[in-house]
């Protein structure tokens, strides 16, 4: 029991830590662009790669998009279809691309990269 009360007091330490959780006090509120139900987009908490480089992220906390339950799931697509669309007009892709690493790690947040990028360049 000690063992599974020490578990829960970390995992909210890293919760409280981590820049991607909605309710943790070192999320970077100013980034937010859209807020859905299950996920929100925002723009990167460090330099963008190019211009309208954007993250894609899931309210629950966890290491990887694979791991969220429907209803996130389908909330992402969503989001990545406006995504796709919004580049459409502009004559551009979208690439989507999630780096997840040391996967069973509770520290990670899952997080998918958003990157409008020329026609040429998707090819």
């Amino acid at each position: 029991k000690k063992r599974q009360v020490r578990d829960y007091q970390k995992f909210q330490t890293v919760m409280s830590r981590c820049p991607f959780c909605v309710e943790s006090p070192a999320r970077p509120r100013h980034l937010l662009i859209a807020l859905g139900t299950c996920a929100y987009l925002m723009l990167p908490t460090t330099r963008r790669v190019l211009p309208g480089h954007c993250y894609i992220v899931p309210f629950q906390h966890c290491q990887a998009v694979r791991n969220v339950d429907e209803d996130t799931d389908v909330e992402i697509r969503n989001f990545k279809k406006c995504l796709i669309a919004m580049a459409k007009a502009e004559g551009k892709e979208m690439v989507f691309l999630e780096t997840a690493v040391q996967v069973a790690r509770p520290h990670r947040h899952a997080v998918i990269e958003c990157f409008p990028v020329d026609k040429e360049a998707a090819e």
